[in-house]
């Protein structure tokens, strides 16, 4: 997905055996850019999905100039679908 502000990605990478998932936003322009993890609290299995509570905060970075990444925790996002 493309905005005037970011470009977001859906990413992956394994960790001890499980490929875990979650969302990176590039902002317009020539890098190399300041990069923010980005992490969210408690949230329900049922209720969640890749870059929940922390996409607001990601455009806000991403307007000024910082690539953003936010990974799922372990068993939640894709993963736990098995992809």
């Amino acid at each position: 997905m493309a905005t005037d502000t970011f470009t977001r990605y859906l990413i992956s990478y394994p960790s001890d055996g499980l490929t875990i998932t979650g969302i990176m936003q590039i902002p317009p322009g020539v890098g190399p850019f300041p990069v923010i993890v980005l992490n969210h609290g408690f949230i329900r299995q049922s209720e969640y999905w890749s870059g929940y509570e922390t996409w607001e905060a990601a455009g806000y970075l991403n307007a000024r100039g910082y690539l953003t990444v936010s990974s799922d925790y372990r068993r939640l996002g894709r993963q736990r679908l098995g992809h």
